[in-house]
C-alpha cells in the first residue's frame, strides 16, 4: 500500500472502542481505513485517542466482521487525501450508544489538518459488540498504526 496516493473513496471500519466519563470523557477509537483506489487488497489501521466531554462508559466494543453483513462506511470526503495526510490530523468523534452484549449506536467522524477539512460525517446508526452505555465527544489525533489485510468483503449475493 502506497500511502502517499491520494483518494476520495475512503470507507472506515470501526474495530474497537473503550472509552468512559463523568462530564469529562476520554476515549480511544481503533479503525481501519480502506480505498480499492489506492489499494486493492490492503487497508490501513488507525487509533484515534481524544477528550473532551461526556457520560457513561464503554468497558469495550468491538465490530463484527463476519456476522454483520457489512462494517464498513463510505466517507464522503471534502477532498481528496493520503493517508500520510490522515496521519497525525486533528480530529472529533461524537458517539452514542447502548448494550450488553450486542451494542447499537452511532459515530459522528471529523477530521482536520489546520483549517483544511479531510471528512466530516455522520455515521450509519450500528451494531457493534459491547458492554456500556453513554455519549461523548472528544477531540484529538490520528495516528497511523500500520498495514492491515482487513478489506469490505463482496456482498455474495450480488450480482456477478
Amino acid at each position: 500500500m502506497d500511502f502517499s496516493i491520494k483518494a476520495s473513496d475512503w470507507q472506515v471500519s470501526l474495530v474497537a472502542t473503550v472509552g468512559a466519563g463523568f462530564v469529562v470523557a476520554a476515549g480511544a477509537y481503533f479503525m481501519t481505513f480502506y480505498s480499492p483506489t489506492v489499494s486493492a487488497d490492503t487497508s490501513a489501521r488507525f487509533r484515534f485517542y481524544g477528550i473532551g466531554f461526556g457520560a457513561g462508559g464503554n468497558l469495550g466494543g468491538w465490530s463484527l466482521p463476519g456476522i454483520l453483513p457489512d462494517s464498513w462506511t463510505s466517507i464522503p470526503c471534502a477532498r481528496p487525501f493520503c493517508i500520510w495526510e490522515l496521519n497525525g490530523a486533528t480530529g472529533a468523534i461524537g458517539n452514542a450508544g447502548v448494550g450488553v452484549a450486542i451494542n447499537v449506536g452511532q459515530t459522528n467522524m471529523m477530521a482536520t489538518i489546520g483549517p483544511d477539512t479531510l471528512f466530516d460525517f455522520d455515521g450509519d446508526i450500528g451494531l457493534s459488540s459491547a458492554f456500556g452505555a453513554g455519549f461523548s465527544g472528544l477531540q484529538g489525533t490520528y495516528g497511523l498504526k500500520g498495514e492491515s489485510n482487513y478489506i469490505p468483503q463482496p456482498d455474495p449475493t450480488a450480482w456477478a
